[in-house]
């Protein structure tokens, strides 16, 4: 009886947080679709598509800037350990932001065009340290349950951004959409900068521990650093690649298409992936397999939903809501569906990689990630020619390589699942996958 009531309110605890986060979380995500309804008509595709190439090379880098010690934060038993980390991840992020931009004035200085043609570019290494710093400061604050400032700092985050992203656009500011979100990542900080003890960590520090940990956590850096870069890049590496062989304005609708399927993910998965993460650092094996369960139920029959959404009606959706010139974005949204909704599934759980010290593992399946979608890019511009077939083929690629880790994931995590929910989840899939394939066999 006694564990029965602790199971209900460490339940209940997940349920308020993952409530908390999440809406937050949608609030901070419903501001960008309101005003990506001004901002489409404000920015062209081509503007959209050198925001598309910025935010590629701020994710790459935005992996590094830390050398992933902002995600070792959890790890720590005692507090003054998690301090260390926090100081150690601000300085790494300092000193590799510092050599970006001299990097950066050295290629303005020699006249590389290709750098030089991005719009905004020089932003580049102070974008990236204001976003790392806002995950050093998202790391301690979940740590601690601090769930209400996580939010906050989401919602200000957004806020911030969409007004002067709309700002800019009226003013016909050039790179209104790279600055308008940086200003938007320092107001995010700002809710964590009021709380963060600074005083504390600097009156314990110790650069003797601050040795032991960076040996204590070194697979973070040896194996999560190129994983990372490895997932970043197969993610960004489109955008990059579509720039090359096809027109900037399919860029900018491929852009659009991610922003907007990612916006689920933002919803419920980052919300869900913050408190795994922190509950599988501290709970067993039999209890991180029931919250694994309770997620995966939550994501995949909720995602569902907007799938079949996009398949039938996707081009009249982007259309209707972005205006008539964004309607591909909408035929490139519906090739893409299936794989992001098994990000959506899957990605909350994927920290276990970290749990179980699994780092390596997960590493050579983002490995396989890129290498594969690099080629599938390549047969797409050179031998397909079709910017559509090429979005496709990246769709299907994405579908059957996640599907892959989200069965490794389930492996790690031991699950056993009952016969009635693979029958409902084999029904919801062979209806969604059905109607998917259908769609683009006779379009």
């Amino acid at each position: 009886m006694k564990n029965y009531l602790l199971d209900r309110i460490r339940s209940s605890e997940i349920i308020q947080s993952v409530m908390t986060l999440s809406i937050g979380t949608i609030i901070a995500q419903l501001i960008p679709i309101l005003a990506s309804l001004i901002l489409a008509r404000l920015y062209t595709p081509d503007d959209y598509g050198n925001w598309g190439i910025f935010s590629s090379y701020a994710a790459i880098f935005t992996v590094i800037i830390c050398g992933r010690y902002e995600y070792a934060i959890l790890r720590p038993k005692r507090l003054i350990d998690a301090f260390h980390l926090c100081i150690l991840s601000i300085a790494i992020g300092g000193v590799i932001s510092f050599f970006l931009y001299v990097i950066l004035v050295f290629f303005f200085l020699s006249n590389f065009t290709y750098i030089t043609s991005i719009k905004g570019i020089l932003w580049l290494p102070l974008y990236v340290l204001v976003s790392g710093l806002l995950q050093v400061f998202v790391n301690y604050a979940n740590r601690g349950e601090q769930y209400k400032i996580i939010a906050s700092s989401s919602v200000l985050r957004s806020c911030i951004q969409a007004i002067f992203r709309i700002f800019f656009g009226l003013m016909e500011i050039c790179g209104g959409l790279i600055v308008g979100a940086m200003l938007g990542l320092f107001g995010g900080n700002v809710c964590f900068i009021r709380k963060f003890p600074f005083r504390r960590i600097l009156h314990y520090i110790s650069l003797n521990r601050v040795k032991e940990l960076i040996k204590e956590y070194k697979k973070f850096p040896i194996y999560e650093v190129p994983s990372g870069l490895l997932n970043v890049m197969s993610t960004n590496i489109p955008l990059l690649l579509l720039s090359y062989f096809f027109h900037k304005e399919y860029v900018g609708y491929f852009s659009m298409a991610i922003t907007i399927l990612y916006m689920p993910i933002s919803f419920i998965g980052i919300a869900l992936g913050q408190v795994f993460y922190k509950k599988a650092c501290v709970w067993n094996g039999e209890q991180i397999a029931g919250l694994a369960i309770k997620i995966f139920r939550l994501t995949f029959f909720t995602g569902a939903i907007p799938v079949l959404l996009l398949t039938l009606y996707g081009n009249d959706i982007f259309a209707f809501l972005l205006g008539k010139h964004w309607g591909i974005t909408g035929t490139f949204a519906m090739y893409m569906s299936i794989w992001i909704w098994l990000v959506l599934c899957f990605s909350p759980l994927s920290t276990v990689f970290w749990v179980k010290d699994k780092q390596r593992i997960g590493m050579i399946l983002n490995l396989a990630m890129l290498i594969l979608r690099v080629l599938v890019i390549f047969i797409g511009g050179y031998l397909l020619r079709s910017v559509f077939q090429t979005i496709l083929l990246y769709g299907i690629t994405g579908i059957i390589l996640w599907f892959v880790e989200g069965l490794y994931i389930w492996k790690l995590l031991d699950i056993n699942v009952s016969r009635k929910d693979i029958f409902y989840v084999l029904f919801v899939a062979f209806v969604v996958i059905g109607v998917w394939t259908m769609k683009i066999l006779y379009s």
